[in-house]
C-alpha cells in the first residue's frame, strides 16, 4: 500500500501538525499506525505514555528527546524508542520545523490522534 503524504489531511494545533500515514480506520492497518509530524520552534509533545511502543525517526530539524526524565539532543537520522509505559516527550529546539516519522505498536486510534491535534 502506498500513500502520498502531500495528499493527506493535515491536523493542526498550536505549532504542531500531523498527517496519518497508516491507521486501522483509514487504511485497515491492524498491527501498527504511522504518523508524519511537524513541530514549530519550541513546540512538541507534552510528557506522555502509551500502552505500546512508539518509534520516532527525525527526518529534519533538531530538538530534545525527554525519556523518563532524561534529556537527549536529537537531530536528522536519529531514531528514538519509547517503551510501553515510559514517560516521554519531544521538543523542537531550532527555528526551523522539526519533522518526524512516528510508528506505534499497537496502533493508536485515529480519535486519539485527532484529539491531540485540535
Amino acid at each position: 500500500m502506498l500513500r502520498n503524504a502531500v495528499e493527506l489531511q493535515t491536523y493542526q494545533a498550536s505549532g504542531r501538525k500531523c498527517k496519518i500515514l497508516f491507521s486501522e480506520e483509514q487504511t485497515g492497518t491492524k498491527d501498527a499506525s504511522a504518523l508524519l509530524v511537524e513541530f514549530a520552534l519550541g513546540e512538541g509533545t507534552p510528557v506522555h505514555t502509551h500502552d505500546g511502543i512508539e518509534i520516532m525517526y527525525v527526518i529534519s530539524g533538531e530538538g530534545i528527546s525527554i525519556e523518563d526524565g532524561k534529556e537527549t539532543k536529537i537531530g536528522p537520522n536519529t531514531a528514538v524508542l519509547a517503551e510501553k509505559g515510559v514517560p516521554h516527550a519531544i521538543i523542537n529546539g531550532t527555528d526551523t520545523p522539526m519533522r518526524m516519522l512516528c510508528i506505534y505498536v499497537p496502533p493508536l486510534p485515529d480519535s486519539y490522534i485527532v484529539a491531540n491535534y485540535k
